[in-house]
């Protein structure tokens, strides 16, 4: 199978999966759910895993042979010896010498499998996923994905199975103790039945630990990340089908923003800052700004709420508001600022809407602020590049923007959003 097959089928599950946001969705990943994960956050090794002549290629490499029997070894002996996941932990993580080991064969399979590597290359760059190191030559441009790639997947199993503090603990942090005994109960049986598994195949050198940190995700409920899916279905599948009708040279902008606002209080469903928000956004719509809502916000304050901003803010833009429910597509992902502005430009370019044109965003007046003072630098510490180009104010709530293809780099030190 050929990359782009890989990619094929990334977006047929991507796109057109089997997730409805009509439904609550589980606390558990489906195998389908691990995939799009794994699509989303590490493409790379969705390819890798996919595609069969380059497993082949893997497979018959000694250094990466040997690699991975290393790392079952050491995750077998951990599941004897460790007494803690913090300990389990150390075991899954990729090592510096190990991640420089595996950047060393990866950069000298590309010299001697040079046509079966350029493709993988070529597939890499053109999806998106990495596009920060399009510009990069081959060569360092694998080492770039493998190294975001490796440093991504100790992250997971920092904070998942050794209680670290992820960069916003108040909303995703482990949902227990690294010590709690149910939880390593859960981690050890996952741990057991993945090597079983792996162990009847030529296993990847990276299958084993990829596992293990899907299992601590599962085992702690953290599937925000492949919720709603796929975008273009359920709350979204009229506006998706109002998109390919809609004459643009009647608007000024594509789309207009409405950023969520989550309640801290957990029985609160939504809070009425994004109530605000969302009036001001319907009479830019009565106006003609643009054809289209976006209510961006995931399941998000208090911690792991049963409410998501974004599915609770159409229904009240639907059914209090009144606007038809082909006018508000919902963003059901993003847990920040940054990324309600990410992942509206991702919906602009999944939909078809027009890239070119300005983005509306209606807001109060502090987040407005904090937009045009401190969001250009707190995107390019957390996410390595500036959200948007042109970026104006047009009164103390409302600000207009233009979308770029940055964001398409996909982050996976934010596994519940990527």
């Amino acid at each position: 199978m050929k990359p782009s097959s890989i990619y094929f089928i990334y977006l047929s599950v991507f796109f057109f999966g089997f997730f409805s946001a009509t439904a609550l969705p589980a606390q558990v990943f489906t195998s389908r759910q691990e995939e799009m994960l794994i699509g989303k956050a590490f493409y790379l090794l969705l390819v890798l895993s996919k595609d069969k002549k380059l497993r082949e290629i893997l497979e018959r490499d000694e250094v990466l042979a040997n690699l991975s029997s290393q790392k079952l070894n050491n995750i077998q002996a951990a599941l004897q010896e460790c007494a803690t996941t913090d300990c389990l932990g150390e075991a899954v993580k990729w090592k510096e010498t190990e991640m420089e080991q595996t950047e060393n064969a990866l950069v000298k399979l590309y010299k001697t499998h040079n046509s079966t590597f350029i493709k993988l290359v070529q597939e890499l760059k053109t999806n998106g996923t990495y596009r920060l190191y399009g510009s990069m030559t081959d060569t360092v441009f694998i080492q770039k994905v493998w190294n975001l790639t490796a440093r991504g997947m100790n992250h997971i199993a920092g904070v998942y199975l050794q209680a670290e503090k992820p960069l916003y603990p108040r909303i995703d942090s482990i949902s227990y103790r690294a010590d709690d005994p149910y939880f390593k109960e859960g981690v050890w049986a996952s741990g057991k039945k993945s090597i079983a598994t792996l162990k009847n195949k030529k296993a990847l050198f990276f299958e084993l630990p990829l596992q293990l940190m899907l299992s601590a995700l599962k085992i702690n409920g953290r599937n925000e990340a492949t919720r709603y899916e796929p975008l273009t279905r359920g709350m979204n599948r009229k506006p998706f089908k109002a998109v390919r009708k809609t004459d643009w040279k009647e608007y000024r902008y594509s789309v207009i923003l409405v950023p969520g606002q989550g309640p801290e209080d957990p029985e609160i469903v939504l809070d009425p800052i994004a109530k605000e928000r969302m009036k001001l956004a319907v009479r830019y719509y009565n106006d003609k700004a643009a054809p289209f809502i976006i209510v961006s916000g995931g399941n998000v304050h208090p911690y792991k709420t049963r409410f998501n901003e974004a599915v609770e803010m159409k229904k009240y833009m639907v059914d209090s508001l009144k606007l038809p429910k082909w006018a508000v597509i919902i963003e059901p992902h993003a847990r920040h600022t940054t990324t309600n502005l990410r992942n509206t430009s991702r919906i602009l370019l999944r939909f078809n809407i027009p890239f070119q044109m300005p983005v509306l965003i209606t807001t109060t007046s502090a987040q407005n602020n904090y937009i045009h003072t401190k969001l250009g630098k707190r995107a390019q510490d957390e996410l390595g590049y500036l959200l948007y180009k042109d970026l104006k104010k047009i009164s103390d709530e409302v600000s207009e923007f233009y979308p770029v293809l940055s964001v398409q780099q996909s982050n996976p030190f934010d596994i519940l959003d990527p």
